[in-house]
């Protein structure tokens, strides 16, 4: 996914009022793997955005939407 997705993650984790541990021990993912996705560092790879879509309740689509206010309003 590109670093638009990874800004996704962010707005999406500020509107779920989610931190990154919360996150990390919901999909099991590493803390630190997870703060490089938030920190627009690394780029999420398909099989961890499937984790994250599902431990969010969200689409894998909602990460990759450019309009991260429609998501915000839709929780």
């Amino acid at each position: 996914m590109s670093r638009v997705q990874d800004k996704m993650l962010k707005d999406i984790l500020n509107a779920r009022r989610m931190t990154t541990k919360e996150l990390a021990e919901k999909t099991e993912i590493p803390y630190r793997t997870l703060e490089n996705y938030r920190m627009e560092r690394r780029a999420i790879s398909l099989m961890n955005g499937a984790k994250i879509a599902k431990a969010l309740d969200i689409d894998i689509e909602d990460l990759i939407h450019e309009e991260p206010v429609e998501i915000a309003e839709r929780m």
